[in-house]
């Protein structure tokens, strides 16, 4: 597994968002399985699980397209965008997100992901997701904040986070 970014909800207090990656959905059940059987969460869970209100709030997405991570834990504000959607999304999204949104966020910095809802089945139950969402996600970095003027519409979640401290 590899840990694309860690980060505190500069909105929210009690949210920490924590973004890892996999390079399929079998090694994902591996990965998850070797790590909360392992050594290291034997040791530490106890504690680790007494600083968390809500473990549960699991998006599991999938790269909307072949983007190339760019480094998630460079200093500076990253916003993530949550678009909700009745079905799931479809190459229509992807497009408009290109068209329309694509440019502000590269005015204000620089777009770091796009995912999509992972239509696979949880492969490590021990760690619920929420299912039954259809969603697109991005994540930006923007030093200087959102543009004022953002052009979003629908149901869009956005996030404020800050890198927090390893």
């Amino acid at each position: 597994m590899t840990i694309l970014g860690q980060f505190r909800d500069l909105n929210d207090p009690d949210r920490f968002v924590w973004v890892r990656g996999f390079p399929d959905m079998p090694t994902r059940g591996k990965a998850l399985e070797a790590f909360y059987t392992g050594p290291v969460w034997k040791e530490h869970s106890k504690e680790a699980n007494a600083t968390m209100i809500d473990s549960d709030d699991v998006l599991l997405l999938q790269p909307a397209r072949d983007d190339a991570d760019e480094d998630f834990v460079a200093p500076g504000l990253v916003v993530a965008g949550i678009h909700h959607f009745d079905e799931p999304v479809d190459d229509g999204v992807f497009d408009r997100f290109e068209r329309v949104l694509a440019p502000e966020l590269d005015r204000a910095g620089s777009i770091l992901g796009t995912y999509v809802t992972e239509p696979s089945e949880n492969n490590f139950p021990a760690l619920p997701v929420r299912e039954g969402e259809n969603v697109f996600v991005w994540f930006a970095r923007c030093p200087q904040g959102l543009p004022a003027e953002l052009p979003l519409d629908g149901n869009v979640e956005l996030l404020e986070l800050a890198p927090a401290s390893a």
